[in-house]
Order: C-alpha cells, then structure tokens, then sequence
C-alpha cells in the first residue's frame, strides 16, 4: 500500500483546555483487496468514509461478485423484489411506459410465437364451445350457436 501522509491541526477541548491534536490525512494510490489479494489502483475501490485510508477494503470487482452472490439466494431475491415493488408504487408512470416498452420488445422478437398462442387459445375456446353444444339443453343451443358464428 502506497501512502502519502499530510498532517492539519484539528482543534479539540480537553479539560476545560483548548489543544490541538495532529490529524494525518492519509492518501492512498494503491491499495490490497482483502478478498482477491491483489494490489490495485485505489480508483477500483469504492470510497468508504469510516475508513481510515478512504476506500472500501474490497475492489469493485469483488463487490460485485458478492453481491451478484448475494441476489441469487432467497433473501436476496427477496429485498430485490421489495426495493422494486417500492419503486414501481412510488413511480407508476414510469413503471407502466417500461413494461409496455417490454412488451412491445418481447413481441417484435417472438412475433410467430405470440400470434400462434393467440390463434391456439381461440381455437380452444372455439372447441370447447362445440363440447357445450354438444350436451347442452335446447334452450342454451341457440345461445351457444350465436357465439360460435
């Protein structure tokens, strides 16, 4: 870890006295990932405040792994589908423009498939129209009949 160390006065009060303590503040240029164990650039970290050097103690990389990791099991999926149900209550314009966008872009793909499926659930309602007609009372055949044409 490369360190360069430049230190400022930072006033305090201690027992009714007014002092001054030494703070360094640290700037780091590289920097070791805890899990990867490798040297890298602090610009691959992410900045964490609470540490004394700035940076996260994990690189970008490993972070990302993790919390791909993370999503894949139940709790994950779980807070995921929370924050974006949130999302979705809180923003619901913008959440009704991207499902259609979706769904335009679903059909434009699989265009054959969806017109198939729509013909295919025609074709059983139609079917099972036939199937009533067929046990059905003299009274419901007229009925029956009107919807079939």
């Amino acid at each position: 870890m490369k360190i360069q160390k430049s230190s400022t006065s930072v006033p305090s009060v201690k027992a009714g006295k007014r002092a001054t303590i030494k703070k360094a503040l640290v700037t780091v240029t590289e920097k070791q990932c805890s899990r990867c164990k490798v040297i890298k650039l602090a610009s691959e970290f992410y900045r964490k405040a609470s540490d004394s050097t700035g940076l996260g103690s994990h690189c970008t990389e490993c972070r990302k792994a993790s919390e791909r990791a993370f999503r894949a099991t139940p709790e994950g999926k779980a807070k995921n589908y929370l924050k974006q149900k949130f999302w979705r209550e809180n923003n619901p314009e913008k959440a009704k423009a991207i499902a259609q966008k979706a769904s335009k872009k679903y059909y434009e793909k699989n265009k054959e498939l969806v017109l198939q499926r729509n013909n295919d659930r025609r074709n059983r309602e139609k079917l099972n129209l036939f199937r009533k007609l067929k046990t059905a009372q003299p009274n419901q055949e007229l009925i029956l009949k009107a919807r079939l044409s």
